[in-house]
């Protein structure tokens, strides 16, 4: 098998005048095995995040490369998330961040 590398996150951000925005990424999917366009999202280590909001910020700040703004968890406490997909065990927690501010992209290792 060869190896690759990634060095960037390329994204787009869909804007119509005087509505909000919405940040989708490009990257590779395994499943269908194509680049598609797919929103910021991430896993949850409870040895690394504090808990599932702290994931989720995290996980749009290292994708997205957005910080801050206003988050509403869009499940109720104690809910075990919805289903990934019908036929796996893995589920996830949705979250709403509005207004988030742009975070200055950090070079990569390639770039210094």
């Amino acid at each position: 098998m060869g190896s690759r590398q990634v060095t960037g996150r390329p994204q787009v951000t869909l804007r119509r005048v005087g509505a909000p925005q919405v940040t989708l990424l490009r990257e590779h999917c395994q499943g269908p095995n194509a680049m598609m366009f797919v929103l910021p999202t991430g896993g949850f280590d409870p040895r690394r995040h504090g808990d599932r909001e702290a994931c989720a910020r995290a996980e749009l700040s290292e994708e997205a490369r957005l910080a801050g703004g206003a988050w509403q968890r869009l499940l109720p406490p104690g809910h075990a998330g919805l289903a990934e997909v019908k036929w796996s065990p893995n589920r996830f927690t949705p979250f709403l961040c509005t207004g988030p501010e742009a975070r200055p992209r950090a070079p990569s290792s390639l770039e210094r």
